[in-house]
């Protein structure tokens, strides 16, 4: 109901000559890591609702940015250029990540407009794919008028979108990814915004007082090229099938942790959706074959044995989508 409540429609129109529905995302884009802000949000994932503050700081060498859960347990997201480091005291555990691809679901928290972090169109024209659209009138997000933007795929392979972008600031107030009936698989929705003058140090620091006796982590960066000599098992394998438009954006070579067996990361993008294709060499006799499936709200997954690895497919696309593509992953002849 809360939602209902603060989504009403309005009943003015927008006026004539603002951009059209790739103008206003692209506004946003840019909006987001360049305007200083402070708001809270609800995040709805399946059953899963989270309420979260966060703090963003632009500047010249880009933006800082602190994300803390208001509900559960406490947990918070600090991001300061390449670095992100996730705190849960839950687990009490600290995660430390460097230079981690841009579609990565970073740490515990939700992050507001991830999907739009770079440039819509890239090598890809995004209208090949999608039909974008702007409504005819404006919504109202966290006492904001929102200018509504449709997202919707052109085939049954990737989700389609719904943002409300505040007319003012061009900043995100609501985003929506939707199924392919139209069903809500995940809400991102402000109750307040504000743009300050400026953001304190302090506002950025955590507020999770004592991390004594907290494990600490520090995941290993995927490298831009694969070592001079990967291990043939993982390196001589191919992604036979993926949906068209998707392009390979990133591949790596790397140990999940260290101590652990190697793997190689391949991600993909169609300019928007994402998924990620993990081929992990495997000890002889530590995995059952049985293919995996697994899904919580907009994210799906799909893992099998094939001889020496493990593949798995894990992304924000259809779960018939990451299955095909999983299935498709086949040795070099």
């Amino acid at each position: 109901m809360l939602l209902t409540v603060l989504a009403l429609p309005a009943v003015r129109a927008q006026g004539e000559g603002e951009p059209g529905a790739h103008g206003w995302i692209e506004r946003m884009r840019k909006a987001s890591s360049s305007l200083s802000h402070i708001g809270t949000f609800i995040h709805l994932e399946g059953t899963a609702v989270q309420s979260v503050r966060i703090v963003r700081r632009a500047g010249e060498q880009g933006f800082k940015e602190r994300l803390f859960s208001l509900s559960g347990a406490a947990r918070e997201v600090i991001r300061d250029g390449d670095q992100v480091v996730c705190i849960m005291s839950d687990t009490r555990m600290v995660w430390i990540a460097k230079h981690l691809p841009d579609i990565h679901r970073e740490g515990p928290l939700p992050i507001p407009g991830r999907r739009f972090d770079r440039p819509l169109i890239d090598d890809i024209e995004i209208s090949d794919i999608y039909e974008l659209s702007k409504a005819p009138a404006l919504e109202r997000i966290a006492g904001r008028e929102g200018v509504v933007i449709d997202i919707v795929p052109k085939d049954r392979h990737r989700y389609g979108s719904r943002l409300v972008i505040d007319r003012h600031t061009g900043l995100l107030l609501k985003s929506e990814l939707l199924s392919l009936d139209g069903a809500s698989l995940e809400q991102l929705v402000y109750t307040h915004l504000d743009i300050p003058e400026s953001i304190p140090d302090i506002a950025l620091r955590s507020e999770i007082p004592d991390r004594g006796g907290f494990t600490h982590h520090e995941l290993i960066p995927p490298r831009d090229s694969a070592p001079s000599d990967p291990p043939t098992t993982i390196a001589d394998w191919s992604v036979e099938w993926v949906p068209e438009d998707f392009e390979m954006v990133s591949r790596s070579f790397d140990r999940i942790h260290p101590g652990k067996e190697p793997a190689e990361h391949r991600f993909f993008s169609d300019g928007l959706a994402t998924f990620s294709v993990l081929i992990q060499e495997i000890n002889e006799g530590g995995a059952a074959s049985i293919p995996q499936r697994d899904s919580l709200g907009a994210i799906n997954a799909f893992s099998r044995i094939e001889g020496p690895v493990r593949i798995t497919v894990l992304g924000e696309v259809p779960a018939y989508t990451v299955k095909k593509v999983a299935l498709s992953v086949a040795p070099l002849p």
